[in-house]
């Protein structure tokens, strides 16, 4: 949190790759499972409203939430077929 300029590379790097890498790395790996296994199965992204509108202040996390929300969107499509079933949810302040 803090204008961009301020925030070290580090803190940025390490922002998203929380939210948008490390999405990628745990979402294929429970898919590749639950594909092979054809069973009924679901997966939950649970992002921000602030993926839906950019923030200043918040632009890395502002960014990385409207990937998130465009990665279960895709995948809810990708993987209709294989009987998983992917949601995302957008809760506003908590």
């Amino acid at each position: 949190v803090g204008p961009f300029l301020r925030r070290t590379q580090s803190e940025i790097r390490e922002e998203f790759y929380l939210n948008t890498l490390a999405a990628i790395e745990v979402t294929r790996s429970v898919a590749q499972s639950m594909a092979e296994n054809r069973a009924n199965s679901g997966i939950l992204f649970v992002t921000s409203n602030a993926g839906f509108m950019p923030i200043p202040n918040l632009s890395v996390y502002s960014a990385s939430k409207v990937f998130q929300i465009y990665l279960g969107l895709a995948l809810a499509r990708e993987f209709k077929n294989m009987g998983i079933e992917v949601r995302v949810v957008a809760p506003g302040p908590t």
